[in-house]
């Protein structure tokens, strides 16, 4: 939040939200690919919730080649909708999204997913990646 407010004085740059439904017949994978606006920005995913109609399912998301969540039981119900991750998650996405959501149910699955983020100019990405982002990096990789 402080990174993001801190951004917010100094730039002024463009808030999404928008909503996945997603349906998902039972024993099945469905892949969502969303590749970025090839403007020159950079999004910031600020934040995702997350419901649906069965407790649990696998749940992939990758953030361009980097998987940011692998859950082989993932229970949305576990969290409260529109704040699944929104206070720790801070992560970029320079070229897509993909989600993937695997049913190894036998029943078929409905789910809903909301997504925050932002979009920041190149310059501004590497200056955070510079002194945020490669601190994080080289804490995970030790």
């Amino acid at each position: 939040e402080e990174i993001v407010t801190t951004i917010s004085e100094h730039y002024q740059f463009e808030v999404f939200d928008f909503t996945m439904e997603i349906y998902v017949p039972s024993n099945s994978t469905v892949e969502i690919y969303a590749d970025k606006p090839k403007d020159g920005t950079y999004w910031i995913v600020i934040g995702a919730s997350a419901y649906s109609t069965i407790s649990c399912f696998q749940l992939d998301f990758w953030l361009d080649n980097q998987l940011i969540i692998h859950d082989p039981c993932f229970q949305p119900q576990m969290y409260k909708f529109e704040n699944f991750l929104l206070r720790g998650m801070f992560v970029t996405a320079k070229h897509k999204f993909i989600l993937r959501v695997v049913n190894p149910n036998s029943q078929e699955l409905m789910f809903k997913m909301l997504v925050y983020m932002f979009k920041i100019p190149e310059s501004l990405y590497y200056k955070l990646q510079q002194k945020y982002y490669k601190v994080l990096e080289d804490f995970v990789k030790s």
